[in-house]
């Protein structure tokens, strides 16, 4: 099967399962990615669209005076460095990440809306993390399905902390 995202051929399943307090399964998967341009570059293009399609930037910027860049850098994107900007760059991109799981690979219908309509750049929107659909049929069926994620991230290379527990904690 070939995927829509190349990236997404990196994620892949460890075998290993962790067990919530509640004895609930949970999977672990690991992204595993190489150096490849080709692949990178198509990400990055994914990601950007995210926050800005590409058919929308131009009319967007056009009032700031800034470049595409420079309206992407200093207006959309989770800033580098600094407050709550790389926290929330992290979050977002975990995010993203699991929408395309779900979207891809689970199938499911995952509504795009999230980043691009951000207020505060350097803030998680509120709400679930990640909201996700399966249609089973054309008329109502009990399969159908409503999936709400709570995403925790750490992209640091410090140790790891206990994000599976921060996750259910916060997702009441």
């Amino acid at each position: 099967m070939s995927l829509p995202l190349s990236y997404l051929s990196w994620i892949k399943d460890t075998g290993a399962a962790l067990t919530t307090k509640d004895g609930a399964p949970v999977k672990v998967f690991e992204l595993l990615h190489t150096d490849d341009n080709a692949i990178l570059s198509e990400w990055a293009k994914h990601f950007r669209n995210q926050y800005c399609n590409d058919t929308d930037i131009d009319f967007l910027r056009e009032a700031t005076g800034k470049s595409r860049t420079e309206y992407l850098d200093e207006l959309k994107f989770p800033t580098k460095k600094g407050g709550f900007g790389p926290g929330t760059r992290s979050g977002d991109f975990a995010e993203i990440l699991v929408s395309d799981y779900l979207e891809y690979i689970s199938k499911y219908w995952v509504p795009r809306t999230r980043y691009d309509r951000k207020t505060i750049r350097n803030e998680s929107t509120k709400g679930s993390d990640v909201l996700a659909f399966k249609i089973i049929s054309n008329s109502d069926s009990p399969d159908d399905c409503l999936a709400m994620y709570e995403v925790k991230a750490q992209l640091s290379g410090r140790k790891a902390k206990a994000k599976l527990q921060e996750a259910i904690n916060h997702s009441g």
